[in-house]
């Protein structure tokens, strides 16, 4: 079956509207979380090659850029990198291509990392799988994980719909459905974080960072189990 351009896993999110879910304070503090999360599963790593994966949202690249590394963006179509070619201009290194990167070689790449893509395409373990062929070293990704209790899970997506109005159905995976396939790519998981205690559509319709930043310090201790999304960052397993 053919996917429309519309359809395809990261062309919602390299969107003008989409990327003013995080002008403003506050969007730039829930920006900040997840650069300092990619960081620090980076640091002590000299910068090399990184394959940013559906990063025509500018979450990825841009710092990574700045911390020295040479960052090859991969999207699905050209119009997801408009956003990203307007802010770096004609030194961007940015490959139209499908997600699952069969278009390079395995292990061609020290980093890849993967934002925003988990959820949205269309088999997120044959993804993931891909994102670990073709790294050398580091794979960081993100994913929204399953609630518990699945009336919350509703109840989230229908406050975010209400607030957002273009918000996409998205899937959901366990920490223990994730690390599973990492283990049989043989990574195992270095760094976890679980961004956000309350929901990121709290945080917006709050627009007082300060709060934010205060709640989810209190509540810090359930990061652990509910925090999400989760970002992963895994290494490659020395034989």
């Amino acid at each position: 079956m053919r996917i429309s351009e519309a359809d395809l896993p990261d062309i919602a999110s390299s969107t003008e509207i989409y990327v003013r879910r995080f002008e403003g304070c506050t969007g730039a503090w829930l920006l900040s979380v997840q650069t300092e999360a990619i960081l620090s599963g980076l640091s002590g790593i000299v910068p090399g090659y990184a394959l940013d994966i559906g990063g025509g949202h500018m979450q990825v690249t841009p710092p990574l850029l700045h911390q020295g590394w040479r960052v090859t963006t991969l999207i699905s179509a050209p119009s997801a990198g408009t956003l990203l070619r307007a802010r770096l201009g004609l030194d961007a290194d940015i490959v139209t291509g499908d997600l699952d990167a069969t278009g390079f070689d395995e292990r061609s790449f020290d980093a890849v990392v993967a934002m925003r893509m988990m959820a949205h395409v269309r088999d997120w373990r044959a993804f993931l799988v891909a994102a670990c062929a073709r790294s050398r070293d580091v794979v960081i990704i993100d994913f929204p994980r399953s609630r518990r209790v699945p009336l919350i899970s509703e109840l989230l997506f229908r406050l975010k719909k209400t607030f957002e109005g273009d918000t996409r159905a998205y899937a959901t995976m366990t920490l223990a459905e994730v690390s599973g396939v990492l283990e049989a790519q043989g990574f195992e998981i270095r760094e976890r974080t679980g961004q956000f205690v309350l929901p990121m559509v709290l945080h917006r319709f709050l627009k007082r960072p300060r709060l934010s930043r205060y709640l989810e310090r209190r509540l810090r201790f359930l990061a652990p189990s509910l925090g999400s999304p989760m970002i992963l960052c895994a290494r490659r397993k020395v034989p």
